[in-house]
């Protein structure tokens, strides 16, 4: 559902998501998983995950800016501060947002079946 430019290797880097980390790295999920504490540590990093209790959510975002990362947040104004996927929780329901713009950036590709599902999608297709 979604692309990342050839030879990109899959890393799940996690920033303030203790719990989720740990469930992770105990084998109930796929790939390599980080814990990262500073915006250096971000190279090789697939997909980077800053949690509601993560701090300094522009700098994680400026370091991974126009890098095949995706970044995923669960903070208001996720978007808007260039991440590309926020999550939501409506009515005890977890939804998400996708940026087009920011995905374009980090030379994302999403598929429409993906977009299809998303509460809500900013910009547009190229």
């Amino acid at each position: 559902y979604i692309s990342w430019p050839a030879g990109s290797r899959p890393q799940l880097c996690l920033v303030g998501a203790d719990e989720i980390a740990g469930w992770l790295e105990h084998g109930r999920g796929p790939g390599t998983v980080r814990r990262l504490s500073a915006p250096d540590e971000i190279a090789g990093c697939s997909l980077l995950f800053l949690g509601r209790d993560s701090t300094q959510t522009r700098q994680w975002l400026a370091a991974a800016q126009s890098r095949a990362i995706l970044t995923v947040g669960e903070q208001g104004g996720f978007l808007q501060k260039g991440g590309i996927i926020n999550l939501v929780t409506r009515n005890n329901t977890l939804l998400f947002e996708v940026s087009l713009e920011n995905a374009q950036r980090a030379h994302l590709v999403f598929s429409s079946r993906l977009l299809s599902l998303a509460e809500h999608v900013a910009g547009s297709a190229p």
